[in-house]
């Protein structure tokens, strides 16, 4: 951790962080193909890991919806790249585009 970061801006530099691997480990994910849960599960373990680096420290200044806002998105990004469209359907309660 940086000692010059304030809180939200450790927060926001850990969001961009985690959006970055996302986007990283999904394209590489893409290209070598390979077993989808296993490729899932990978992207949401480095994402959980990025964001909870050190987070005995900062965990206070979550409860703050400003500052705890880009994490929540960046996870909230890796939870929608990691879920298949089938599931996706599901909880948001719509049907397959062949079907309707």
């Amino acid at each position: 951790m940086d000692h010059g970061l304030t809180f939200k801006a450790y927060l926001q530099y850990t969001a961009d962080k985690a959006a970055k691997a996302t986007s990283a480990i999904t394209r590489h994910m893409a290209s070598v193909g390979g077993h989808k849960q296993r490729s899932r599960w990978v992207i949401s373990t480095v994402v959980r890991s990025i964001i909870l680096y050190a987070a005995a420290i900062w965990a206070p200044a979550m409860s703050s919806p400003t500052y705890s806002r880009d994490c929540r998105s960046s996870y909230r990004t890796c939870a929608l790249r990691t879920v298949s469209e089938d599931a996706a359907l599901v909880l948001s309660d719509m049907a397959p585009l062949e079907v309707g």
